[in-house]
């Protein structure tokens, strides 16, 4: 999520929703095809139909859930207070992480909410800490599915993916650096900052170690 200026990007935030869809269509498909990938790079796995299968839902389904749920949480709180917000992507990103995806690390980032007319510490928090909160809540509902579903079976290897990056996400967006959710969120309020923080990585812990 990013926070402008609302009269120098005035135009920019204007865009129709048909560009909208298309940055989000593309940035999704561009990190299915990088976390594809990196799965196959990672676990050194025979390219078969079926570990083709599971690494292709795990990046499809990890995506939509981790970065597209998280960047329209940013952005459905910031219209609820009447800011604009559209999602734009950014094409180097995406260079990025399709180029790293190859060498085991990838570098999400292909695009953002961009944000205007969001004002006041407390808004601006609740804006920032939505999508690490959507990611918080689905890497634990992925998690449950994940004890929940046969060994070895598709719908266990996906949910644990999706629990995983899930998860991830939450934490690593809460670093309290600029651009970087946490910094806005520990400067509305420590306290939900630390709250939170604690929460998740109570969980990146257990599910990485557990």
């Amino acid at each position: 999520m990013q926070v402008v200026d609302q009269e120098m990007f005035r135009g920019y935030f204007t865009s129709t929703s048909r560009e909208e869809t298309r940055d989000i269509l593309i940035s999704i498909g561009a990190l299915t095809l990088a976390f594809f990938v990196y799965n196959f790079v990672q676990d050194r796995a025979p390219m078969n139909g079926y570990n083709a299968l599971v690494y292709l839902l795990e990046a499809f389904v990890g995506m939509v859930t981790a970065f597209l749920l998280h960047e329209l949480s940013h952005r459905y709180v910031a219209r609820n207070y009447g800011g604009i917000a559209y999602f734009r992507m950014w094409p180097f990103g995406i260079v990025l992480a399709l180029v790293t995806s190859l060498i085991g690390f990838i570098f999400a980032a292909p695009g953002a909410v961009n944000i205007s007319g969001v004002y006041g510490r407390e808004q601006i928090g609740k804006t920032a800490l939505a999508g690490p909160m959507t990611n918080l809540v689905l890497g634990t509902a992925a998690l449950g599915v994940f004890f929940l579903s046969a060994p070895g079976s598709l719908i266990g290897a996906v949910s644990y993916f999706v629990a995983t990056i899930n998860l991830w996400f939450s934490l690593f967006n809460m670093i309290p650096f600029p651009p970087l959710d946490g910094s806005k969120v520990i400067s509305w309020n420590i306290g939900y900052y630390a709250i939170f923080v604690a929460a998740s990585l109570v969980m990146n812990v257990y599910i990485f170690i557990g």
